[in-house]
């Protein structure tokens, strides 16, 4: 499904937010270059079915972890497991693609040959006043633009638009900095699940 794909971008987002690095959004990107960052969201995508759902994430570095709708996505920056509990499936990956969508570490290495910012002014986020940086693509990656939208010092929304027509707003609240740690939560034993799981190694 095009949302679970969607989906880590943001965490790529947060993480890379540094290579435009000023004011609000410098001070923004220097916390999250040393933390082990949290966060829930709600995202909604606008397309001919309107979708709804929730998740939290967690971010260090070029790794993420993401939980949404039942699915558990883990990327360790090489690798990505793709883990449905309910239906005992599991996904393994190599993110070693050109697909933004579908390698979400490439937005994080290469954010500012991606992407431009075109844009910044006010915008009003839950009726508060925000600061909207708008950004366009600079290669093809099925995105058409996107925003992110900082209310004082936190990021509280992001918009990705496809080149599709559709758009995915993820709302973001109860963002943590935490101390950077290596207790594998970044990284999944697909071995240990025993034989009632379906394995799809693509690697």
């Amino acid at each position: 499904m095009r949302i679970i794909k969607i989906i880590p971008l943001l965490a790529a987002m947060v993480m890379s937010v540094s290579s435009f690095a000023q004011d609000t959004v410098k001070d923004f990107s220097a916390k999250v270059a040393g933390s082990r960052v949290s966060f829930s969201y709600g995202y909604e995508m606008k397309a001919d079915v309107l979708v709804k759902g929730s998740g939290t994430v967690y971010v260090q570095g070029e790794a993420f972890r993401v939980d949404v709708d039942g699915l558990e996505i883990i990327c360790d920056s090489k690798t990505r497991w793709t883990l449905d509990r309910g239906a005992k499936e599991i996904v393994i990956e190599s993110v070693d693609g050109v697909d933004l969508l579908d390698n979400p570490v490439l937005l994080v290495t290469s954010f500012d040959k991606a992407f431009r910012e075109v844009s910044r002014g006010s915008a009003e986020v839950s009726g508060k006043k925000c600061l909207k940086v708008d950004f366009a693509p600079k290669t093809e990656s099925g995105i058409s633009a996107l925003a992110m939208f900082f209310c004082k010092d936190e990021l509280v929304c992001v918009q990705v638009r496809m080149k599709d027509g559709n758009t995915t707003v993820f709302d973001i609240s109860d963002m943590k900095f935490a101390e950077p740690a290596e207790d594998g939560l970044f990284s999944y034993d697909a071995d240990a699940l025993d034989n009632s799981w379906v394995k799809t190694d693509l690697r």
